[in-house]
């Protein structure tokens, strides 16, 4: 081992000078200082220190393998400290899986193929070539478009500083909180009879299918009334997903008429007339709402645009004054025709 600092070496030197000189009074008050806080790389271990990187010892190099791993530990330049933590120790091919390896060697982490041989990489990643691949057995194949025998379940199951993101079945880095969404607008409607894409929401967990669950993906937002249709949800197999109620400028007539009559009739009114009007659509499209630009509270028909729908009376007891939808810049009954099937009457045309 090297000797200490110049300083701590050259007041050891003087006091051994007045000892040999017989100055026995002044080498009784001689006291030898040796700073311990030693610079970390001058070659040698302070009491301060875990090791000094130019010990020319290298007393520390055995540390990871007195922990189980098969590689030299090494000394941290700035801290003079044995780095020998899981982190620092591990090293791929040293036939023991450990962080974030999926394998090592022949240590698969309890992992096999249902059939088959599964090995590992010499990345340290699991090789399934020898593997069927099906359903289940945690990788994506063929026509999946995920697999429920996933990494993780919950984050309990992932590394520390990472979370479980639970739709992929991945352990990701906890940034924040903040976790990757996979738009459903990436996937296919192929499950459905709507041959078009999403227009909005998000993929859902993996089902037992190995199908993204489909729960939140819809088509409300391309401006067209669809109707119901099945669609892949979770747990397993498809779901009957409800008819849409609007769609941008679209609406089912009978749940606009039935949201138009009491803003743009006065009371009491036709329960069945065909009354229809401005609307603004939820943003789920299962609901009709008033437009923005009105506010509630007593509206005038005119401000709604409330006109009368293809086949409601023009003229009679109790007939609404409004405008016929067809011919709204007409007053009635010059926009009417009479009724081609029984009871004869004027009703509003249609479009």
């Amino acid at each position: 081992m090297i000797g200490r600092a110049p300083v701590a070496r050259s007041r050891a030197l003087a006091c051994v000078a007045l000892l040999l000189a017989g100055a026995i009074g002044g080498a009784a008050s001689c006291v030898i200082e040796v700073d311990q806080r030693l610079s970390c790389g001058d070659g040698y271990v302070s009491d301060a220190e875990e090791c000094d990187p130019n010990d020319p010892d290298q007393a520390f190099i055995d540390a990871c393998r007195a922990r189980g791993f098969e590689s030299d530990a090494k000394c941290d330049p700035a801290t003079c400290e044995i780095l020998d933590r899981d982190l620092d120790c591990n090293v791929c091919g040293d036939g023991v899986a450990r962080g974030n390896e999926m394998c090592d060697g022949d240590d698969l982490r309890g992992q096999s193929c249902s059939l088959g041989v599964l090995r590992c990489t010499d990345q340290c990643e699991f090789d399934f070539g020898g593997c069927p691949q099906t359903c289940g057995d945690g990788v994506v194949s063929g026509d999946e478009e995920c697999d429920f025998a996933r990494d993780c379940d919950v984050s309990e199951d992932c590394d520390a500083g990472e979370v479980c993101y639970t739709v992929l079945g991945e352990c990701v880095a906890s940034g924040g909180g903040f976790l990757p969404v996979i738009a459903c607008t990436d996937y296919p409607s192929t499950f459905t009879h709507l041959d078009k894409p999403y227009a909005s929401g998000n993929i859902g967990d993996c089902t037992l299918e190995c199908l993204f669950a489909r729960n939140d993906c819809n088509f409300c937002g391309d401006g067209v009334l669809d109707g119901s249709y099945a669609d892949v949800t979770l747990p397993s197999g498809l779901t009957q997903q409800p008819a849409e109620v609007c769609d941008g400028n679209q609406a089912e007539i009978s749940k606009l008429a039935a949201h138009c009559r009491p803003l743009c009739l006065d009371p009491p009114f036709d329960p069945s007339v065909d009354v229809r009007c401005d609307f603004d659509c939820d943003e789920d499209c299962k609901a009709i709402a008033l437009p923005d630009d009105i506010t509630p509270g007593p509206i005038d028909p005119a401000d709604l645009n409330c006109c009368l729908g293809p086949g409601a009376a023009c003229v009679g007891d109790g007939v609404s004054d409004l405008p016929c939808c067809a011919t709204p810049d007409k007053t009635k009954p010059d926009g009417c025709a009479w009724s081609a099937t029984p009871p004869i009457a004027l009703v509003c045309p249609g479009f």
